[in-house]
């Protein structure tokens, strides 16, 4: 079964006021090209190379059957 990824606000204001799309955090979760342990017990942080040669990084929170977004920035 398919996890659900879900934005917190904080999120999807960091994402709309740096122009991260929703379809490149899913590709990051997907297939990240760096995953470390984030700050935070239980939270993972992911770098993805997207077009342009940008990284992006996210940081989210894998939970049993969804994957929950705390924040995204570029690198």
């Amino acid at each position: 079964m398919k996890k659900r990824i879900i934005y917190t606000d904080h999120a999807l204001k960091q994402m709309e006021a740096r122009g991260i799309t929703r379809a490149q955090v899913q590709r990051a979760i997907l297939g990240p090209d760096v995953e470390l342990p984030g700050n935070n017990p239980g939270t993972l942080r992911l770098h993805k190379r997207v077009s342009g040669g940008r990284e992006l990084q996210v940081i989210y929170k894998p939970k049993k059957s969804v994957d929950l977004v705390i924040t995204a920035c570029w690198r």
